[in-house]
């Protein structure tokens, strides 16, 4: 009576083994031909490596056929061959482009090539924490990287604010050249920008007259170069005909001239309450913000001592409608210095 339950048991359990049998060479086959795939695409991989001889070098970035024959990086530069090794083309500023070599032996190898001691990665050091600072009586640089940004020109120029260490004049703005060479462009003393310092006279004399006191630190206040050399910048002044004012450092006259002060006349009418950084472009011309007695802050160009204006609060827009507003508040609250 039992013999039919035991067949068909015996049925179901050689069925149920058959089944794992097949799905297990079902996995098998499939793993041996991704395994093949992948050895199979590897082997191409190689083998066109072997071919064009691109092997990618760790230290550049790029492949080693682009190192001797030259290849086009995009907007951010471009890759040269040179009789030395190579010359990079770094786009630092708008159509400014500095040319940096990176020199090797023709025995040593691009993936070994080391820079030399004193630079990162083809970034060589410009100015540092306890350099003499020019023009200060022995006073030492006292940068603070991270919120004292620099602006370079076309040459590898760069201007930059700093504090100084070590002397009463304590702070000013300076210009490194390509060669490392430190230069002062202005020296001042006392309390920084913004201070209400008005008593401090060690600073240099300044054009209004009286002595630069406070220079403003920070990315909002960063000096501008242009490929003249020229700088432009803004710092209060203890004793002048007015307490704070945009300057503008002419590299082929070696003097500094105004740009524009606080109390100066407005070219649309009263006088300013306010005057804020400014940009400087290759023709020596300069466009700042600057406001009137009230909050408004409108756009202004200097030309060779001559302000005009450029765009108020109230104009015809391109697009239609008036100007609402021509400036954002900085991150710490404060467009441009107002007067104290």
């Amino acid at each position: 009576m039992n013999n039919p339950r035991v067949t068909t048991m015996m049925t179901h359990l050689l069925r149920g083994a058959l089944v794992l049998v097949v799905l297990f060479l079902a996995i098998q086959l499939i793993s041996l031909a991704v395994a093949e795939h992948e050895t199979t695409k590897k082997s191409s991989i190689n083998a066109n490596a072997r071919s064009d001889k691109r092997a990618t070098s760790p230290l550049l970035g790029v492949s080693s056929a682009d190192v001797n024959a030259g290849t086009a990086m995009g907007v951010s530069g471009t890759l040269l061959r040179n009789t030395n090794g190579l010359k990079t083309i770094l786009r630092v500023y708008d159509d400014v482009k500095i040319p940096h070599g990176v020199l090797r032996q023709p025995s040593q190898s691009i993936v070994n090539a080391r820079e030399p001691s004193g630079s990162v990665c083809s970034v060589a050091s410009r100015a540092a924490h306890g350099q003499i600072a020019p023009n200060t009586d022995g006073g030492t640089l006292n940068p603070v990287a991270f919120i004292n940004p620099t602006t370079i020109n076309s040459s590898g120029r760069i201007a930059f604010n700093s504090q100084v260490d070590g002397s009463p004049r304590n702070q000013g703005v300076f210009v490194a050249d390509s060669d490392g060479t430190i230069n002062s462009i202005a020296i001042g003393c006392g309390g920084l920008g913004g201070s209400g310092d008005t008593t401090s006279m060690c600073g240099d004399a300044s054009p209004i007259g009286g002595h630069f006191g406070g220079f403003f630190f920070g990315t909002f206040f960063t000096p501008d170069i242009n490929d003249a050399g020229d700088v432009l910048f803004l710092c209060d002044v203890n004793g002048g005909s007015s307490r704070r004012a945009l300057f503008l450092y002419r590299a082929a006259l070696g003097q500094i001239v105004k740009v524009a002060a606080v109390g100066d006349p407005s070219p649309i009418g009263g006088t300013f309450g306010a005057v804020g950084p400014g940009s400087l472009n290759n023709s020596g011309k300069v466009v700042f913000l600057a406001s009137g007695v009230g909050i408004t802050r409108d756009i202004f160009m200097w030309d060779d001592r001559v302000v005009t204006k450029v765009a108020a609060v109230g104009d015809s827009a391109p697009g239609g409608g008036t100007f609402l507003s021509l400036a954002r508040r900085a991150p710490d609250s404060r467009m441009e210095p107002i007067s104290p």
